[in-house]
This record gives structure tokens, sequence and C-alpha cells, in this order.
């Protein structure tokens, strides 16, 4: 499966001071049903990150207590924040997770869930949610199957790489893949059909969704369920 190769903001090196999907390791009795909720490696992969009015491909991830959690089954509770980000490595990502944190009572209360995504594995992943003290899923996304469907997913290109790792970052290892790749960090608001209605993707990881505006998403999908009533 290929991905798009980018090249970050020369910015990277200097800003940086500072999921496994659990692949042939579960029990048969462990793993979810095989259904079109699971991920089809061989569809057409979107060549742009997703957009409003795209339809939000399914999953089926592990979080960090190793259950599985899936999109469909989620929405069935109400809309979902659905974020992006690269690992506990970045500042710029924990800064956003924890962000989304101190407005996760509101979001909440507008009957919403959060799910954040990244290739980090599992043992990361539970790094990361004691490091920030986060009390929403974040899912491991092993080999960025999730990304890659959103159209997020890219390589690193060499001389980042070399950058990254003078900085003890090493992305391949981190992430158990070999593979330097990561996800353009991006916040979705997914309706309760499985719409985007609020998209925010940008490459340059220092720009990230705003809560207040994550909120209000989420308030205008109510408001029409409402209307429609």
């Amino acid at each position: 499966m290929s991905t798009r190769t980018l090249t970050p903001p020369v910015a990277v090196a200097s800003a940086l001071a500072t999921l496994t999907l659990l692949a042939g390791a579960a029990q048969p009795e462990s793993r979810p049903p095989a259904d079109a909720s699971q991920v089809d490696v061989q569809q057409v992969l979107p060549e742009e990150p997703l957009e409003v009015g795209d339809q939000a491909p399914n999953f089926k991830l592990r979080n960090a207590g190793g259950d599985w959690v899936d999109l469909r089954s989620t929405l069935q509770r109400g809309p979902v924040v659905l974020t992006f980000y690269r690992g506990v490595w970045c500042p710029y990502c924990n800064s956003e997770l924890q962000s989304l944190e101190r407005v996760l009572p509101q979001i909440r209360e507008l009957g919403a869930t959060v799910l954040a995504l990244s290739p980090e594995t599992r043992e990361h992943v539970q790094e990361n949610l004691e490091k920030n003290k986060l009390s929403f899923e974040l899912l491991s996304d092993e080999d960025n199957h999730i990304a890659k469907r959103y159209g997020l997913a890219f390589t690193l290109d060499e001389r980042t790489v070399e950058r990254y790792e003078g900085y003890g970052i090493d992305v391949a290892t981190h992430n158990g893949t070999g593979k330097h790749e990561l996800p353009i960090p991006a916040t979705y608001v997914i309706d309760t059909n499985g719409v985007i209605r609020f998209a925010f993707v940008d490459e340059n990881y220092k720009k990230r969704a705003k809560p207040n505006d994550i909120l209000d998403a989420i308030e205008a999908i109510n408001a029409e369920h409402a209307a429609d009533e």
C-alpha cells in the first residue's frame, strides 16, 4: 500500500526539542466479526484528504487496553470527533489532545464522542494516556491503515528522517513498522449518518482545529437533528 511523500516545513527540526491492530497476535475468539467494517486494503485509496460531505470510512481498531473500538457502533450513540495525531513525541499533538480533554465535558454534554488515532504501538498509546491524563479513547492505527483510507498518510523524506533521528525520534521503530510514515494531523466531526460535517486538515503540523469550532460543528449537527424531529 503506497503513500504520498510530503516534505514537512523546514520549521519541523527546530520545533521538535523535545497502534497497533495486534496483527496476528489476537486469539481467534478475540477477533471482531469479519464484516464490511474491517479494513479493506484492496480498496482504492483517496489521493487527497477526505473533506466535508464525504462518507467517513468505518474502522475497528484496538485501544490501549486491547479492546476493539469501531466507528459505526460509536456513531450509534451520537456524533464523533475523530482526530489523527502523530505521536506522543510530538509536542503539538500533546497540546491538541490536552485541548480536547479540557472541552471533553462539553463534547459529551452534546452527545458526542472523541476518538484519537495515531500509528503508535499500543505501548505508546498507553504512555500518551498517562502523560497527558486523557479520558477519551486513543486508538492504535497500525501502519496508518485508517490514515490511508482518509487520504492522510505520507512518507517522510530522508532529510526529515535524519533531522528527527537527530532529536532522538525514530518514527519507524516508535510505530513498530520499520516505515517512516505519519498521518497529516487532521480533525473531523462526523454525524450519525457517517457523513463528515467538519474537516480540519493542514500539512503544517503546528496548525490544529480550534476546540470552539469543533463544538460549533457538533451543535450544528444536533440542531439539524432537532429540526427534523
